[in-house]
């Protein structure tokens, strides 16, 4: 199959340039600041957040990091639009201007590479076609466990793309854990462990190829304590030691240019190799 390198190293002298979008603390672009190969295989060069009262404006700022701060909420009011209207690929927010808005001052960066890091918002098409194969996410969940209406839990990870991708449509199938709740939803299913994920953003909730899984977290509710309790725990722990790491890990694949997507777009390539659905899984 062919593929194409998702990024070309030009020189040791130009990183690869790094733009991130938060709607949170941006707990994935800390950990970039952290990373021993910021500044030498990649930079970010700046954010992005949708929400001006967003705590982890703070952090960049102080770390000299530019920080766009491009209110959804104060676009929605200025053009009589409905906040609670996310704008997905159905949504007026995709015709009324939010996305172009963003683009726009996304584009004064030059990224190689759109970094989604807790954003909240579901980008429509056209944000997406903008940035082909270009914009990254991180999902606190194993994406490769597939659910429908009589699948209660199909794991998929060591398949092909393709096989999955045939599995799903003839079967109705999709990720089962998706969305905000995605931590605790595996708690409450019985799940062993969960883990972090990063992937290639395609249009809809938590979709995409997968590029990089985090280790393996077991679930362990403590006698006594909430499940409710304990999925925040797990999910604080997971951003640290999960989503941290798979970033940093994508992120040198990159910069490096040892990954590819398919002409199918759905399989990824690492040193012209075909990956398996779940993507490089970490250790440790």
């Amino acid at each position: 199959m062919n593929y194409e390198r998702i990024y070309l190293p030009l020189t040791e002298n130009h990183p690869m340039r790094v733009f991130g979008m938060f709607s949170g603390g941006a707990s994935s672009l800390r950990a970039m600041l952290d990373d021993p190969n910021r500044g030498d295989l990649y930079e970010l060069v700046g954010t992005l957040t949708n929400d001006p009262k967003a705590f982890g404006i703070e952090y960049m700022e102080t770390v000299h990091i530019p920080v766009e701060k491009v209110s959804f909420k104060k676009f929605c009011r200025e053009n009589g639009l409905d906040p609670s209207d996310s704008p997905d690929p159905n949504s007026s927010i995709s015709r009324g201007g939010y996305s172009e808005k963003v683009i726009k001052t996304i584009e004064s960066y030059q990224p190689h590479i759109i970094a989604l890091s807790g954003f909240m918002l579901l980008m429509p098409n056209s944000f997406l076609q903008e940035f082909n194969n270009r914009v990254l996410n991180v999902h606190p969940a194993d994406t490769a466990i597939l659910t429908g209406p009589n699948v209660e839990r199909l794991y998929v990870g060591n398949l092909s793309p393709t096989e999955v991708a045939i599995l799903m449509g003839d079967n109705q199938l999709r990720r089962k854990f998706v969305g905000g709740n995605a931590v605790y939803d595996a708690v409450m299913k019985g799940e062993e462990y969960t883990l972090s994920t990063i992937f290639l953003v395609r249009p809809g909730k938590d979709t995409g190829p997968n590029i990089v899984q985090s280790r393996r977290f077991s679930v362990d509710i403590p006698q006594g304590v909430p499940p409710e309790e304990y999925s925040k725990y797990l999910q604080e722990e997971m951003k640290l030691e999960g989503d941290g790491p798979a970033y940093l890990e994508a992120l040198k694949l990159l910069a490096t240019g040892r990954l590819g997507i398919g002409k199918d777009g759905i399989t990824v390539f690492l040193d012209g190799g075909p990956l398996p659905y779940k993507g490089v899984q970490l250790s440790g």
